[in-house]
């Protein structure tokens, strides 16, 4: 048996991360992995982290955002 995407489904579009999207993708990171996030240890990479923005992505879906890798 084959399995067929439905056709409601929207393509992702990727777009590099750019400032305004940090509500969103903070809204995003609440959602997936709610008020315990903040002592995840991927949490305290992000604090550490320098910013690097060719490999910062946002997938987008219909003006959702629907993933991110920060």
């Amino acid at each position: 048996m084959s399995v067929q995407p439905s056709p409601s489904l929207s393509a992702l579009t990727f777009a590099p991360e750019t400032a305004a999207d940090q509500p969103s993708i903070e809204a995003l990171l609440d959602r997936a992995f709610g008020p315990g996030r903040f002592v995840k240890v991927s949490e305290r990479v992000r604090e550490t982290a320098e910013f690097a923005p060719e490999l910062s992505l946002c997938a987008w879906a219909d003006g959702e955002l629907a993933g991110v890798d920060p």
